[in-house]
Protein backbone atom coordinates (compact mmCIF):
# COMPACT_ATOMS: atom_id res chain seq x y z
CA UNK A 1 0.00 0.00 0.00
CA UNK A 2 1.07 3.55 -0.69
CA UNK A 3 0.06 6.55 1.38
CA UNK A 4 -1.70 9.32 -0.57
CA UNK A 5 1.15 11.78 -0.04
CA UNK A 6 3.67 9.24 -1.31
CA UNK A 7 1.43 8.52 -4.31
CA UNK A 8 1.33 12.20 -5.20
CA UNK A 9 5.11 12.49 -4.93
CA UNK A 10 5.61 9.39 -7.09
CA UNK A 11 3.20 10.79 -9.71
CA UNK A 12 4.94 14.18 -9.79
CA UNK A 13 8.35 12.50 -10.08
CA UNK A 14 7.27 10.21 -12.92
CA UNK A 15 5.69 13.13 -14.81
CA UNK A 16 8.81 15.28 -14.37
CA UNK A 17 11.08 12.48 -15.63
CA UNK A 18 8.81 11.93 -18.64
CA UNK A 19 8.84 15.64 -19.50
CA UNK A 20 12.64 15.83 -19.35
CA UNK A 21 13.04 12.64 -21.40
CA UNK A 22 10.48 13.83 -23.99
CA UNK A 23 12.22 17.18 -24.33
CA UNK A 24 15.60 15.52 -24.89
CA UNK A 25 14.12 12.96 -27.30
CA UNK A 26 12.41 15.59 -29.47
CA UNK A 27 15.60 17.62 -29.75
CA UNK A 28 17.08 14.74 -31.76
CA UNK A 29 14.08 13.00 -33.30
CA UNK A 30 11.13 14.33 -35.34
CA UNK A 31 8.51 12.23 -33.52
CA UNK A 32 8.09 9.61 -30.84
CA UNK A 33 8.92 5.95 -31.44
CA UNK A 34 5.31 4.74 -31.55
CA UNK A 35 4.25 7.55 -33.87
CA UNK A 36 7.17 6.61 -36.13
CA UNK A 37 6.08 2.96 -36.18
CA UNK A 38 2.47 3.94 -36.86
CA UNK A 39 3.41 6.26 -39.74
CA UNK A 40 5.78 3.69 -41.23
CA UNK A 41 3.04 1.07 -41.13
CA UNK A 42 0.50 3.48 -42.61
CA UNK A 43 2.70 4.54 -45.52
CA UNK A 44 4.21 1.03 -45.94
CA UNK A 45 7.75 2.44 -45.93
CA UNK A 46 10.26 3.47 -43.29
CA UNK A 47 9.76 7.11 -42.41
CA UNK A 48 12.68 9.35 -41.44
CA UNK A 49 12.79 9.76 -37.68
CA UNK A 50 16.02 11.70 -37.07
CA UNK A 51 15.87 15.45 -37.59
CA UNK A 52 18.05 16.79 -40.37
CA UNK A 53 20.96 18.83 -39.06
CA UNK A 54 21.28 22.43 -40.17
CA UNK A 55 24.45 23.19 -42.10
Amino acid sequence: KVYPAAGVLITITVCAVQMVFSHLWLRVFRMGPFEWLWRSATYLSWQPIVKKTKV
